[in-house]
């Protein structure tokens, strides 16, 4: 992907801006389209890949132009929040939920069904320095503790 790219998300999709050409990406009945047009986030992980997350799923932009969506196995497919600690380990801020990206089976996992138990509708992760996963709600800050998912 060319590094002068500029992406932004929005409610009616992904654009793409560069020097040379302005495109947008929409919600269609295309599996290689993204999966909702309501963009909550979009993220450039450690390893160049850009994260698309909507309302309604979350993918990845590939080399084709195009996008694979991520599966994740669990009703609530609402994304606010993509982040990636220091080993390289994607985190999905799903509001109530927190899911991690398995690179072996190339989707979702949720180690975490609920790291908001007063339902706030207002949280965001952070990783610290010290590569600690954190939530924090306007009621507590608090350190999430992840089972082991198989992820590495």
């Amino acid at each position: 992907m060319h590094k002068d790219t500029f992406w932004i998300g929005t409610s009616r999709g992904v654009n793409k801006y560069n020097v040379h050409e302005y495109h947008q990406y929409y919600c269609t009945d295309d599996s290689l389209d993204i999966p909702d047009n309501q963009i909550n986030d979009l993220f450039r992980d450690s390893q160049g890949r850009l994260w698309v997350v909507t309302v309604n799923g979350t993918s990845l932009y590939t080399d084709k132009d195009n996008f694979q969506n991520i599966p994740l196995d669990f009703p609530n497919k609402n994304g606010i929040q993509i982040l990636e600690n220091k080993d390289g380990k994607i985190f999905l801020n799903m509001m109530h939920n927190l899911a991690v990206y398995n690179p072996q089976t190339h989707k979702f996992d949720v180690p975490i069904k609920i790291f908001d138990p007063n339902y706030t509708f207002n949280n965001r992760c952070f990783i610290d320095q010290s590569n600690k996963l954190w939530a924090v709600t306007p009621l507590s800050l608090a350190p999430l503790q992840l089972l082991h998912t198989g992820t590495g």
